[in-house]
């Protein structure tokens, strides 16, 4: 159990692979003691709640990205944002071909 794979961050933090997160999970889940798995592996015991709660939630996705996971609501209502957003964007694209059309349509004719 002590080959976990894990990278260290630019802070010294160290990140474990899903993998690893999976592992350590099964273990607590045959029933040894979270102190023991925590010394054998060198993981602090809190890590160990997180990872579970996470997984539990079905955020096995989160756990391989180390990425918090996001409620679906939330990314829906974020994914509604963004597409009113480019719709807006395309009508101000849209807004100013036209008046650059008209300015070079007026300075043509000298109304400008």
């Amino acid at each position: 159990m002590e080959n976990l794979e894990y990278k260290i961050t630019s802070n010294g933090k160290r990140l474990f692979s899903f993998e690893a997160k999976k592992r350590i999970l099964s273990e607590l889940d045959s029933g040894k003691s979270p102190a023991e798995i925590s010394r054998q592996c060198g993981v602090p015991i809190r890590y160990f709640q997180a990872w579970r709660s996470a997984f539990i939630k079905g955020a096995h996705v989160g756990l391989k990205s180390n990425e918090e996971v996001v409620p679906l609501s939330a990314f829906k209502k974020l994914e509604d944002e963004v597409k009113k957003l480019r719709q807006t964007l395309g009508k101000v694209v849209q807004e100013r071909e036209i008046l650059k059309d008209a300015v070079e349509i007026a300075s043509k004719k000298k109304w400008i």
